[in-house]
């Protein structure tokens, strides 16, 4: 397969689309997938030399995290890995070659706006801004690179914010984040080796070396936070990538592994605006911070939902190729295993007062 010349990112995409399912699987080479390679040991190499640089930064300028009553640590934390990340990033980026370099550069977008909040703080209304406009420019891009409908590109913005800011929203305990891009990363390389996209599994590659590079540093033990620059960067990755595959056909497969964060987010945002609250504000009602509260460990509950996560992502997989009727079985699955992951800290209190009582 013939990854698309230099210089012509947007026909070079219309025609990795206009070949997909006409070229059989043994048709891709080793040397499509040197750029995944590449891709892959550049940012871990200069990620995994940034972060401890970074650190030293952070603390310098006093960059922290003060714990309050809603936090769910209890030491001053520095914030603002994900700036290390972003660097990393972009070196893989340049390895990778010219191939979509707009879905890359607004990813870095997302990664400098959450930068500039972390080293000084931003309000809700400037970052959401910001937000729409990389999302709107990103998919609007996407969309005409495709020959997609113009007016799909509504779809790709919302998808690529609602990313961001669940990925954001979720960031609150130790390694939930690092241990979600491995998975996300991880499972968008299976989507696009399934259909023969190895073009956009660099991407993907990179978006789980990043989950790598960051977890020693944030589990067990935070010695130090993504910050919004992480957590942006991390959410454009995903949102990008899922929008690739909805564009190649393949929504169950690219939606699923978002499906764990969007039930979450869901739900605690529809809580909240049920009791007027202002979605701006600290809250603790997210499932990990129930979870949490009840006794979990960081380390447990985040692997906890990360294995809901991996669940619903590899169903989403399993389903590619298939009947209708197996796909829908498989939304079926997908959407009872989110109910029992939004139940489990209820049905966890309920099951700790009758052990209690039964004693």
């Amino acid at each position: 397969m013939t990854v698309a010349p230099t210089g012509s990112s947007e026909s070079g995409l219309s025609a990795v689309l206009s070949t997909h399912g006409s070229r059989a699987l043994t048709d891709v080479t080793v040397s499509d997938f040197s750029p995944v390679a590449g891709a892959a040991i550049a940012t871990l190499v200069v990620s995994s030399i940034l972060l401890p640089i970074t650190l030293r930064m952070l603390r310098a300028r006093n960059v922290v995290d003060i714990p309050n009553q809603r936090s769910l640590h209890s030491a001053e934390t520095p914030r603002g890995g994900g700036i290390a990340l972003a660097f990393g990033f972009a070196a893989g980026l340049l390895v990778s070659g010219p191939f979509m370099w707009p879905i890359w550069l607004s990813t870095l977008g997302y990664a400098g706006l959450g930068a500039w909040d972390d080293l000084k703080s931003r309000s809700a209304l400037w970052r959401l801004s910001l937000q729409t406009l990389i999302a709107i420019a990103s998919s609007l891009w996407l969309v005409l690179a495709l020959n997609k409908p113009v007016a799909t590109f509504v779809i790709g913005a919302l998808l690529l914010i609602s990313s961001v800011n669940a990925v954001n929203f979720m960031d609150g305990i130790n390694g939930i984040s690092a241990l979600h891009a491995i998975i996300w990363g991880v499972a968008y390389c299976s989507l696009f080796w399934f259909l023969e996209l190895p073009e956009y599994i660099p991407l993907a590659a990179v978006l789980a070396v990043i989950g790598m590079a960051f977890l020693p540093w944030n589990i067990p033990r935070a010695r130090m936070f993504l910050g919004d620059s992480g957590s942006y960067l991390i959410g454009g990755a995903l949102g990008s990538l899922a929008l690739l595959g909805l564009l190649a056909a393949a929504p169950i497969a690219a939606l699923c592994p978002l499906a764990i964060y969007a039930a979450d987010t869901g739900a605690a945002v529809t809580r909240r605006l049920g009791a007027g609250e202002k979605l701006t504000e600290a809250h603790n009602t997210h499932v990990f911070q129930q979870l949490v509260a009840i006794g979990w460990s960081h380390s447990r509950t985040a692997a906890t939902t990360a294995g809901f996560t991996a669940l619903t992502a590899g169903l989403g997989i399993l389903s590619l190729g298939r009947t209708a009727l197996i796909q829908g079985l498989v939304l079926v699955l997908v959407l009872l295993i989110c109910t029992v992951y939004l139940q489990l800290p209820r049905t966890l209190k309920i099951y700790k007062a009758r052990t209690i009582e039964g004693d």
